[in-house]
């Protein structure tokens, strides 16, 4: 069963795979992908201490990052218990949004980090 379900797992891959560059629009951003990937692989090839130092100020500052999040970890608990506790459910609403929103950017702040 396990190899089935594996050669099913491929197949539908390949099947979505080759339904999606049908579209003219995905086949073009997928070549773009593709040349821009060959592209910075070229240069970094012969580049590598800027990749050194491009991946190394990129750690840094997730590192920075998960710290911040890590230090706001106990507010955004404090709040979520807050609002269970209290019956105010519209100022509860904005504070657990605004939170969220919090949590939202820490997120997004890592994710354009991690993009070299």
């Amino acid at each position: 069963m396990g190899k089935k379900l594996v050669y099913g797992i491929l197949a539908g891959a390949a099947i979505g795979a080759a339904v999606s560059l049908m579209n003219r629009e995905t086949r073009e951003k997928a070549v773009q992908k593709v040349t821009n990937l060959k592209t910075d692989t070229q240069y970094y090839y012969y580049n590598r201490d800027e990749l050194k130092q491009k991946a190394t100020e990129k750690f840094s500052k997730l590192q920075g990052i998960v710290e911040m999040v890590m230090e706001n970890k106990d507010y955004y608990l404090e709040k979520i218990a807050e609002f269970r506790e209290t019956p105010k459910l519209t100022e509860e609403v904005k504070i657990a949004k605004e939170v969220t929103n919090q949590g939202v950017d820490d997120v997004k702040k890592a994710e354009d980090v991690i993009h070299l």
